[in-house]
Parts: C-alpha cells; structure tokens; sequence
C-alpha cells in the first residue's frame, strides 16, 4: 500500500541518519554509525534505532565523525543490523536531510549484506531539496536549516541529526500546506528532482523483513552518549564547539553543497561564513578540503577511468576550494 494519497500530517516519517568513513561509498566508504527516528502522526518524534556500526576495517575520519576503532569494538557490522532498520522504517515515509548520500550508502552497504541484496530503496523524501519546493528558500546546510527553524543542531552525531530533521518534518508538513502540497502526490507532480520518483511507491513491510532472513541484530548497539538535542528554545544543554564538533559541522556542509556534484556562489558565501563562525583554524579547513577532494578521486577512479566530465567536476571542485583557504597543490 502507497502513502502518496494519504494527506501528509497523516503520513508516518522514519528520518535516518549515517555517519560514514568517507564521501562516497564507490570510493570505498562504509557506515559507523546509523540512527533511526520515527515521527509519526500526533505523536513526538522517537528514538528507534541507535547504533554504532562495524565497519569491517579500520574506521577512517574520526577527526570528522568522533568514532574511533576503539568505539565500534562489539558493535554489529551493517549486515547484522539491516533486519533492525527495515523494522525502524517499516510502514514510513523515509526521510533525510541530504537524502541521495543516505541513500546511496543503504543501498551499497545492502550489497554487502548477502541476505539484503536485492532490497529495494523505500520511498523517501529529502529535506534539503524540499526547501525550494515548499517556499522555504534555497537548500543549505542543515546546521543553517536548523537556525532557521528555531532548531538546534547538536553536534553531528547520527541520532541528532535525524531528530533535528524529523522536528523539522513537522514544519515543513505545515509550509507545504500554505502552498497547496497536501499529500505526497501533490509533492511528485510539483517538483522534478529524482527522490520525488520514489513516493509512489510501498513503504518497507514484514515482507521486506521476511525477504532479508527475518533477523535482528541480538548485539549490543553502543550508542555513544545519550542525545542531547533540543527541538525548541529552553534547552539547558550547550553546544559543544570543541575542534572535532566544529570540523565534522564544516564537513557535513560541504558534503550538503556538493550534493548535486557542484557548488553554487551563494553555497560558497555560506560555507565562507561558517568558516569565521565556527572559528575553523587553516589546518582544519585543509584537513576537511583534503579529505572531500580525496573522497571524489577515489569515486571517479573506482571504474579504473576518469571521464571528462568527471575531470571537469574536479577542476571546478578544486577552484572552489581554493577560493575556501585551500586547495590540494596550492
């Protein structure tokens, strides 16, 4: 059964949310960390998977993310976990802020995982590119989403940032209203961008359940804290702008801008004004800048050829990034 008719306050949500190694998994980037926040119809938004994530191998950017090898020591590999995520979003809308990078490692980590290798994407939503859609203004980073709405963004950890976005969800529901959008058909036909193909289609079921062994994890998942964000003003708890929260800010921002393979001027501006914000140090903005342009080599060579256009996107990439502080070679 699709949700497409249904009006969207009635549509469940299941925001997910990854924390990953790399840009890219075609560059070889698993999952460390997965979170899963339902928000369903006329009730808070909840907590239904939390979970660190062995990734098989030495876990890579923990200047980004905070994970360490030491972390995710017990904690069950993706394929053990994809039987606990498919019940998370069983019967939901899946949502995400930047929903083709979410999406894209679903799908690559489900390769691994023999078992899930022929499951399907669910339908989702993107947050980031509904904005336009719905009069919100034009897509931006989620911390910058978040000041918007009246939310604070945590520090980047995974069920943090899924939290934030279902909070979110709920007024971006009410905007999408104002403008005529009241079910997720009128969002299909209003728009052209490729995650509005996929709302036509039946959300995760027990089948789907079924279909990967019918198993959850039966592992300790290890979430790291307990959350702390807070979905309205009042919040007692303060933001941790220590180094490592403030360069997995800037790095999550970049990955936003090069969500569509290119970076606007206006996109640009931001991240210029989030480096003097966040107070980023040189070696931290070249730390970041090294780590993306190395993420986007190791993708465009994972096939053994580097096309022109792909040339082209580094070209342009690394224009960017030198007007940013730094450039690899300059």
């Amino acid at each position: 059964m699709t949700l497409d008719a249904r009006p969207l306050r009635e549509v469940p949500l299941a925001v997910i949310d990854f924390e990953t190694t790399g840009l890219s998994p075609k560059g070889g980037a698993r999952v460390v960390e997965i979170a899963v926040v339902r928000a369903l119809p006329g009730r808070k938004p909840e907590v239904v998977l939390d979970s660190l994530v062995d990734p098989d191998g030495p876990v890579l950017c923990t200047s980004i993310h905070g994970i360490s090898d030491e972390d995710v020591l017990g904690a069950p590999r993706f394929s053990e976990l994809i039987g606990d995520l498919v019940l998370a979003l069983e019967g939901c809308l899946v949502g995400a802020y930047n929903a083709s990078f979410d999406m894209s490692f679903l799908a690559a980590e489900s390769q691994v995982a023999r078992l899930a290798r022929n499951l399907r994407l669910p339908p989702h939503v993107c947050l980031m590119w509904l904005r336009p859609l719905i009069g919100l203004g034009k897509r931006c980073s989620l911390d910058d989403a978040c000041s918007q709405h009246g939310l604070r963004a945590g520090t980047h950890r995974a069920v943090e940032d899924a939290l934030a976005c279902a909070h979110m969800w709920q007024y971006y529901v009410a905007c999408a209203e104002d403008r005529g959008l009241r079910t997720l058909d009128d969002l299909r036909q209003a728009g052209t961008h490729k995650y509005l193909s996929t709302l036509d289609q039946s959300p995760y079921s027990r089948a789907d359940f079924i279909s990967i062994g019918g198993r959850t994890s039966g592992t300790a998942h290890k979430p790291r804290f307990a959350p702390i964000v807070s979905p309205v003003t009042g919040a007692s708890n303060a933001i941790n702008h220590d180094s490592r929260t403030r360069v997995r800010a800037y790095w999550h921002a970049v990955v936003d801008a090069l969500s569509d393979g290119t970076v606007t001027p206006a996109e640009r501006d931001g991240l210029e004004r989030m480096q003097v914000s966040l107070s980023l140090r040189p070696e931290e903005i070249r730390a970041v800048h090294a780590r993306v342009f190395g993420d986007c080599l190791r993708e465009y060579a994972e096939d053994d050829a580097v096309s022109s256009r792909e040339v082209a996107s580094l070209v342009e990439l690394h224009a960017t990034f030198g007007r940013l502080g730094w450039a690899p070679g300059a």
